[in-house]
């Protein structure tokens, strides 16, 4: 039995868990504080008024959100909506640029053979800088999408952190 052993089995143990858990707390003073400092928040807590139904209700609402969603910090909301808006200006900027290569009219179809061939009439020619400039701008696309996985994996696990280091202060106490 250790000190990080006494904070899940005082609580949620078996019945030896539990037993073993108040021996180490008579044992340990930094245990046997904690141990006090919770008791003394359960006879404060025990003293307070029953919540009537209207007070209740907020609170059972707030209860039932899903654990495996936590709530959305600002720094995610900043971190996807700047790469939104990174991916729509790409979008549009792929859509002008195929806006533009059909500017020049309808296509012709010619047959030569047995297969027919599209040829581009008037300004429709597809030049090879454009089209390395739309593979260029489908690898940046990529490389943004890729970013901004990693980017709200490092704001989930800060969330994470920083929901840890507030139960941590919690449980300190005074």
């Amino acid at each position: 039995m250790n000190c990080e052993d006494l904070w899940k089995w005082i609580e949620t143990g078996n019945f030896a868990q539990r037993l073993l858990a108040r021996r180490h707390a008579a044992k340990c003073p930094s245990c046997a504080r904690w141990l006090a400092h919770l008791g003394r928040a359960r006879r404060e807590l025990a003293r307070a008024e029953p919540l009537s139904r209207a007070e209740r209700r907020p609170w059972e609402r707030a209860s039932q959100v899903d654990a495996a969603r936590p709530g959305v910090s600002a720094v995610r909301v900043a971190v996807l909506a700047g790469a939104g808006v990174a991916a729509i200006s790409i979008l549009i900027a792929l859509a002008w640029t195929a806006w533009q290569w059909n500017a020049g009219g309808p296509v012709e179809v010619v047959s030569h053979g047995r297969t027919p061939v599209s040829q581009p009439t008037g300004s429709q020619t597809i030049d090879d800088e454009a089209v390395r400039q739309i593979r260029q701008m489908k690898s940046q696309l990529l490389a943004l999408s890729e970013e901004l996985e990693e980017l709200s994996r490092r704001a989930a696990m800060l969330d994470e952190r920083k929901q840890v280091d507030q139960l941590l202060l919690e449980y300190e106490g005074p």
